[in-house]
């Protein structure tokens, strides 16, 4: 089909958590709750808000390129997936947090960098799928800081793929919005067939009659 034909009133596939949730006015905060209603950030908010500051001191390209770099600190990211992005909450994070921590490069220069298959957690997992996911809902390329580190993608997406089912032997089921998180990176991850490094790990998952079948 020529792009642009077919239906117009058919919906593009959700690339983020909040195309798929009803939404609500500043990305989950109740109608009325103090602060903009639309998903923007202004300059003001983004150099006054507490995030901005732990971005500038633990992983802003000044602090990490210093002589002596902040050490990184686990526990800062689960309590930032908690606090910032819903991990404690039913409901999905706003929206604006999600994306200040995108401005501030949270992927970039702190997540994927201190990336380990043997040791990360649930919360810095589900971290970068957030972030990802941001990615695709702004239209800005989202696997080229993966491409830093490429030797690992495929360990990151194997556990990537274990995830879910990891958190259940905890004990602990997913929160309705973290599954929607989930399947959104995945559709996201299917429709990256164009980088390479993507490619490689999803055609493992699926067989060539079944592709063919597609085509």
């Amino acid at each position: 089909m020529v792009k642009g034909e077919g239906n117009p009133n058919k919906r593009a596939r959700p690339t983020s958590v909040q195309d798929v949730l009803v939404s609500q006015p500043d990305g989950g905060k109740p109608a009325g709750a103090k602060g903009s209603s639309t998903h923007t950030l202004t300059v003001k908010e983004i150099h006054q808000d507490k995030l901005t500051q732990t971005a500038q001191k633990q992983w802003s390209t000044k602090a990490i390129s210093s002589k002596a770099p902040p050490a990184f600190q686990p526990e800062l990211v689960a309590s930032i997936y908690r606090d910032e992005l819903a991990g404690a909450r039913d409901e999905p994070p706003s929206l604006k947090r999600v994306m200040l921590l995108e401005v501030s490069q949270f992927l970039e220069n702190y997540l994927w960098p201190n990336f380990d298959p043997a040791t990360a957690t649930f919360e810095h997992l589900m971290s970068i799928i957030l972030m990802v996911n941001e990615k695709f809902r702004e239209g800005v390329p989202a696997w080229t800081c993966f491409h830093t580190r490429e030797g690992l993608f495929a360990d990151f997406f194997k556990c990537f793929l274990t995830l879910k089912a990891r958190r259940e032997e905890q004990g602990v089921a997913m929160r309705m919005h973290e599954r929607t998180t989930y399947l959104v990176f995945t559709i996201n991850v299917f429709q990256s067939l164009e980088d390479e490094m993507v490619r490689a790990q999803v055609l493992r998952l699926v067989s060539l009659p079944l592709w063919q079948a597609l085509s």
